[in-house]
C-alpha cells in the first residue's frame, strides 16, 4: 500500500493509530502512522553488567520486534484537498518516533529501536527528490532502544536529547553536525538537579530549553536549559505533580517569548495540561487543563504542539486581466503603489487599473494577516506607441476649478475621469472635437484624463482646486 485512498476503512480495519508529530510546509502536514497487528515484541533486556548478554538479548528483542504485523508511514496530508498519501515505508524495526522536523525541505525524524546496533537512528526524508536515508545509527553507548527524545535543528546542527539507556541513566544533550556527520554529546543530566527523563526541547537565539519529564523523586518534572555560548546550564522552573501534571515526550514550543509544552497524567484533573513558561521570569502557568469539560482526556505520551501562521494559508493572489490588477481575498484593505515611488497610495480598492507604464505592488491588511506583493510589471495600451500614434489632446484650464475642456478630440473618444484610488469618476463620448467637464462637484485632488481612440491611450493629470 502506498497511497491511503480510503482512510475510514484503513482506521477500521487496519487498526491505524498516528503519532503525534506533526510538520506543516507549503500547504501540506507531514507526520508519521502505523497500522497493523501488534503483540511479539517483547519487553526490552535489562542490562545487568554483562554486555555480551545485553547484546544478544537486544538482537533478540530487535527481531521480535520487526516480526511484528506492524506497517509504519511517512505520510502528508494536504490540508485544501483532504488527501492523505503514504510517502515512505519505515522498515528495519524503527519505531518510537519522538520528532519530526524541517530542515529547507528535509525532514529529519529521530526514533528508536532498529538500526545497525538496535538502537534507533537519525533519518531524513528529502521532499525534493522524495529519497529516504539515515543520517546517523545510535550506538549501544548512547542506545535509546525503547525511548528517543526530541530534536530540533540550529545552525546548521540537528539537537536533542535522550531519556537515558542503560549505560547512561540520565541521559544527555547531543548535537549532530550535518555538514560534518559528526555526532557530540554536549552535556550528561545532572541528576537530581536537572531531573530525569530529559525528553523535550526547544531552542530560542543560543539557548537550548530541557523539560526532563521527572524530578528526582519521580514526579512532576524540570525545565533547565543549556547555553551554546558558554556551555552552561541552569535550572529554570519545577514542575508540581498536582498542578502541572508531570512526562512531556513530545516536542515544545517558543512563541512570542513564552516556552509552550504539554504534560501528561496528574495536574489538577488527573490528565495533564499545556504549561506556558514565561521566557522572561520562568513564571510556570497552567493554560489548559484537560478536565472533564474535555472529556478528561487521558493521553499517556502528551501531544505534539506546532504554532501554525495562518497568514500563510490564506491566498494573497495578485492577477493581471486586461490591464486591471485584483488582488485576493476579499474584504481584506488593500494600498496599491508604483515601486518607484512606494510612500504614494495610488488606490485602496481591490481592483486597480493603472493609467501608466510601469511597475506596481499591493499591501495587503486582513486582521492580523498582512501580505507585500512583488512588483508587477504592468503595459499601458498606447503608452509605447509613438507621438503620431498617440491619442492626442490638451486641457485648459489645469488647475481646473468649475470646468475643463478637453480639445483635440475625435467623434466616439471615450474620455474617462479616474482619482488617485483608482476609482472611475465619471466617463464620457465625444461628439465633436472638444468637451467641457464640470469639475465644481469633484473633490480637490489630483486626477487622471484618458483619452482612448483607434490609434491608441493617452493619460495626463489634472488637478482640482
Amino acid at each position: 500500500m502506498t497511497i491511503l485512498e480510503d482512510l475510514t476503512a484503513l482506521v477500521n480495519e487496519e487498526n491505524t493509530s498516528f503519532y503525534d508529530l506533526l510538520v506543516y510546509r507549503e500547504g501540506k502536514i507531514y507526520g508519521f502512522l502505523e497500522y497493523g497487528v501488534g503483540g511479539g515484541g517483547g519487553a526490552r533486556p535489562t542490562f545487568n553488567g554483562d554486555i555480551e548478554a545485553y547484546t544478544a538479548a537486544l538482537a533478540e528483542a530487535q527481531e521480535n520486534e520487526m516480526n511484528r504485523s506492524i506497517s509504519r508511514y511517512l505520510y502528508s496530508y494536504d490540508i485544501n484537498s483532504g488527501q492523505l498519501e503514504l510517502i515512505q515505508e519505515i522498515t528495519n524495526g524503527y519505531r518510537w518516533f519522538q520528532s519530526l522536523i524541517d530542515v529547507n525541505g528535509v525532514l529529519y525524524a529521530n526514533c528508536s529501536s532498529g538500526g545497525t546496533d538496535q538502537a534507533g537512528a537519525i533519518f531524513s526524508y528529502n521532499l525534493a527528490d522524495n529519497s529516504f536515508s539515515v543520517v546517523y545509527d545510535y550506538t549501544d553507548a548512547n542506545n535509546p532502544w525503547q525511548w528517543a527524545g526530541n530534536m530540533l535543528h540550529a545552525n546548521g546542527s540537528l539537537f536533542g536529547v535522550m531519556p537515558y539507556s542503560d549505560l547512561n541513566t540520565n541521559g544527555y544533550l547531543y548535537e549532530y553536525n550535518l555538514a560534518q556527520a559528526e555526532f557530540t554529546v554536549l552535556h550528561e543530566v545532572a541528576s537530581p538537579n536537572e531531573g530525569t527523563y530529559p525528553c523535550a526541547l526547544e531552542i530560542n537565539e543560543d539557548i537550548i530549553y530541557v523539560i526532563s519529564s521527572e524530578n528526582s523523586d519521580g514526579q512532576g518534572g524540570i525545565v533547565w536549559s543549556y547555553n551554546l555560548t558558554n556551555e552552561t546550564t541552569e535550572v529554570l522552573a519545577s514542575l508540581d505533580v498536582n498542578i502541572h501534571g508531570s512526562y512531556t515526550y513530545q516536542n515544545p514550543i517558543v512563541f512570542d517569548d513564552m516556552l509552550y509544552f504539554q504534560t501528561s497524567d496528574d495536574g489538577v484533573h488527573g490528565v495533564g495540561a499545556i504549561l506556558a513558561m514565561d521566557l522572561d521570569d520562568n513564571n510556570l502557568s497552567v493554560i489548559l487543563n484537560y478536565g472533564p469539560e474535555y472529556g478528561g482526556m487521558d493521553y499517556s505520551m502528551g501531544v505534539n504542539l506546532i504554532a501554525l501562521d495562518f497568514c500563510e494559508i490564506d491566498n494573497y493572489e495578485v492577477t493581471l486581466s486586461s490591464g486591471v490588477l485584483t488582488a485576493h481575498p476579499s474584504g481584506a484593505s488593500f494600498e496599491w503603489v508604483n515601486c518607484n515611488d512606494t510612500q504614494t497610495i495610488l488606490a485602496n480598492t481591490q481592483n486597480f487599473t493603472p493609467t501608466e507604464t510601469g511597475e506596481y505592488q499591493v499591501y495587503v491588511s486582513n486582521g492580523d494577516c498582512s501580505f507585500e506583493s512583488e512588483c508587477i510589471p504592468v503595459t499601458v495600451s498606447g503608452a509605447n506607441l509613438n507621438s503620431e500614434e498617440q491619442t492626442s489632446f490638451s486641457m485648459h484650464p489645469n488647475p481646473a476649478k468649475e470646468q475643463v475642456t478637453i480639445s483635440g478630440l475625435e467623434s466616439t473618444n471615450t474620455i474617462t475621469v479616474i482619482d488617485l484610488m483608482g476609482r472611475i469618476v465619471e466617463s464620457l463620448v465625444a461628439t465633436d472635437t472638444s468637451i467641457k467637464i464640470n469639475t465644481s462637484r469633484y473633490a480637490s485632488g489630483v486626477y487622471h484624463i484618458e483619452v482612448r481612440g483607434l490609434t491608441g491611450i493617452s493619460s495626463q493629470k489634472l488637478i482640482v482646486q
